[in-house]
Parts: C-alpha cells; sequence; structure tokens
C-alpha cells in the first residue's frame, strides 16, 4: 500500500471515533441514548439499518462463498432480503404499541411479563457480545492483511473505537457513524466491483473465465442454498440490532418506508458482493477463500481508491 491508502484508511477511523464523540455531547437522557430520541427519517433509520446488516458475514463472508461455491449462494442471502421486505410490511406497522419502550427486552416484558423481559435482555446481551466479538475479530484480521498490524493490536483498535463511541453516545453515536458507513460503502464497493471487472477484461471475460462449476445446481447444493436461506430468514428476523432500528424512527411510516428500502438495496448488494467473488476466482484459483474480496481490492485498486475501499472494507465491522 502507498502512503496515500495509509492516510486515508487511518483518517477515516478517526473520523468515525471524532463523530461518535461530537454526537455523545447531545445525549441528554435515556431516550436520547437507547432510541436516538426517536427522532430519526426514513433516510437515517434505511442508512442504519443497512450498514448493520452489511457485516463481515454478508460480504467477506459472501465473497468467500461464490468464491468456493458459486454464484447461486447469493440466492440463500435473498432469505434475509425478503425476511427485512416482509418485517416492513408486516411487524414494522405493528411497532406503535411500543412506540415509548427502549428494548427488546422491554417490549417482551409488556406482553409475556418480568421473567422474560429479563430472559430476554440476558440473551440479547449474549447474542450482541457474540456478534461484537466476531466484528472486532474481522476487523483485526483485515487491518493485518492491509496494514501488516498483528491480529490481535488491530482487533484491539477496533474495540476500543467502537466501545469508545457506542458507550458514551450510545444510538445517536451508532446511527452517526452507521450513517457515515452506508455513505462510503454505497461508494466504494461499487467501485471495487467496476474496477474488478475491468481487470480480467470486461464482462465477457467474467463469465469466460469462471468455471461452469460456478453456476452448477445439484441437489445437495438445493438442499444448502434453502437451509441457509430459511436460517437467515428466521435467525435474523427478531435479533436486537435490527428490533432496536425498528424503535428510533420519528414516525411509524418512517421506519417503514427505511426498513423497506433496506430490504430492498440488501438485493442488489448481495449480487454484487457474490460477483466480486467470482471476480476473485477468475484472477487467480489458489486463494484461500476468505482472501477474496481483500484480494480483489489489492489487485484492482489504484493508489488513493485503494485506501478508499479498505475504510469501506472497515465500515462494515465497525
Amino acid at each position: 500500500m502507498q502512503t496515500l491508502d495509509y492516510i486515508i484508511f487511518w483518517s477515516y477511523l478517526a473520523i468515525i471515533l471524532g463523530a461518535g464523540l461530537w454526537v455523545s455531547r447531545s445525549v441528554k437522557n435515556l431516550k436520547d441514548y437507547a432510541i436516538g430520541g426517536k427522532s430519526y427519517s426514513a433516510f437515517f433509520v434505511f442508512a442504519t439499518l443497512s450498514s448493520s446488516f452489511i457485516g463481515g458475514g454478508f460480504t467477506t463472508g459472501l465473497a468467500e462463498k461464490t468464491y468456493t461455491l458459486g454464484i447461486f449462494y447469493v440466492i440463500a442471502l435473498w432469505g434475509f432480503s425478503l425476511k427485512e421486505i416482509l418485517v416492513a410490511k408486516y411487524i414494522a406497522p405493528r411497532m406503535q404499541p411500543f412506540s415509548s419502550m427502549y428494548s427488546v427486552g422491554e417490549i417482551m416484558g409488556s406482553i409475556y411479563g418480568e421473567n422474560v423481559r429479563i430472559v430476554t435482555g440476558l440473551a440479547g446481551a449474549l447474542v450482541c457480545a457474540g456478534i461484537a466479538g466476531a466484528q472486532f475479530s474481522a476487523f483485526g484480521y483485515i487491518v493485518h492483511i492491509f496494514m501488516d498490524i498483528p491480529p490481535v493490536t488491530g482487533l484491539l483498535i477496533g474495540a476500543l473505537i467502537v466501545v469508545s463511541y457506542s458507550t458514551l453516545g450510545g444510538m445517536k453515536a451508532v446511527v452517526t457513524n452507521d450513517t457515515i458507513h452506508f455513505c462510503v460503502l454505497i461508494i466504494a464497493l461499487p467501485l471495487v466491483l467496476i474496477f474488478g471487472v475491468y481487470h480480467i477484461g470486461g464482462v465477457d471475460a467474467l463469465f469466460a473465465h469462471t468455471p461452469a462449476t460456478a453456476f452448477t445446481w445439484s441437489v445437495a447444493s438445493v438442499l444448502t442454498l434453502s437451509a441457509a436461506a430459511l436460517s437467515l430468514f428466521f435467525g435474523e428476523t427478531l435479533v436486537p440490532p435490527y428490533m432496536q432500528r425498528l424503535l428510533i424512527g420519528k414516525s411509524i411510516q418512517e421506519t417503514i418506508r427505511g426498513t423497506m428500502w433496506s430490504g430492498l438495496l440488501s438485493i442488489p448488494f448481495f449480487l454484487l458482493i457474490g460477483v466480486i467473488g467470482i471476480i476473485a476466482f477468475s484472477i487467480t484459483t489458489d486463494l484461500a477463500p476468505n482472501l477474496a474480496l481483500p484480494f480483489v481490492i489489492q489487485t484492482v485498486m489504484p493508489v488513493g481508491l485503494k485506501g478508499f475501499a479498505i475504510a469501506g472494507m472497515m465500515a462494515v465491522i465497525t
């Protein structure tokens, strides 16, 4: 990497930390901290939801799967997209009775009682701790690949940044940084796709270099695909990070629109990431599959834009 790329990368992390700390000054009460004052328009609901699901598993993980299993694996991720669209249609409109509540545990407690509220809170904390741990680990790994920094050091840097702004600023800081992440991602990852297709010689070359096995269907692949799609459909539906974002809209209609936009965006986004995995396979078949997305960024992106693309990768895991 060139000096300019390093500057862009570290500047992005500084901006994220600074923005989170700056927004934390406006947190005055529990409502501000837990649900951002319930003041967000559809765009911010859309941005924070999209930034939340575009995590390591839905980027580096998806590129890895399409590198090894073929482009059909994208369809499994569309189970998540369908889930988000149905949430917008059937669950978000029914959030009005819970508009004064701050958490999933509080919602469950209002329906099923105090014991269920406690169990839901503990379960949610464990789920979120697991998600955060996986994301911090991915941050350390990616920083190691691009910056040659020890993974543990990278993990600690990522954890320090996220814990600092989220602890002090709560949901206000999270939504602010999610919106910044989203704006970077929506530019950076399509650029990676464009430069990747250009690098291998265009769309025709992409199909020509991709082995037939990448598009092969079998009974085993259909079963695997169906299981993965159902897992994403049911397993991701009401997890705390997504439910919390159903409580931050300034009106139910804003929440519905933002959630629907996020679900619709995920369809082409997952396809985009899947094609990047195929591009990595088209460039070389001698690659650790989990390196598919970082490899394409390292290989095809020019100086300056490479730093921006790496910042985009960091965005998905911070």
